[in-house]
């Protein structure tokens, strides 16, 4: 019976407590509101950080240090990196080579314009 009580009287008091909290103006509503979901997000921050250092942990029994990971990881992100720096240089390479053919092109074009305006008569120019 003391069992049954003790629930009853607890359920009331929730009942109470949110009757409490709908009676709240409602910029007071929103405060609780923003203080349960820091209080939330900080329960979750704190859970993500230990789940890390769990995983920290099952790495160094296994062997697997991180620094090694994150090294091996950094040294493939490098490599791929320096590949596209060197298709980058060569690209460049092929690009002012094309630049100057056109410069020489628009060189010969120029030549070839003012030596046709010399040959012809002055009627035509």
């Amino acid at each position: 019976m003391f069992c049954c009580q003790n629930k009853i009287r607890l359920r009331y008091s929730k009942m109470a407590f949110l009757k409490k909290i709908q009676g709240l103006p409602e910029k007071q509503k929103i405060v609780i509101l923003w203080i349960a979901l820091a209080a939330i997000i900080v329960l979750v921050i704190i859970f993500w950080l230990w789940q890390t250092g769990q995983t920290i942990e099952s790495f160094k029994a296994t062997g697997l240090e991180s620094s090694k990971i994150l090294k091996d990881i950094g040294a493939s992100e490098l490599q791929g990196a320096n590949n596209q720096l060197e298709e980058a240089k060569k690209d460049l390479a092929d690009i002012k080579e094309l630049e100057e053919l056109i410069k020489e092109a628009e060189k010969q074009e120029s030549e070839s314009s003012s030596s046709t305006s010399s040959i012809l008569p002055d009627e035509i120019k």
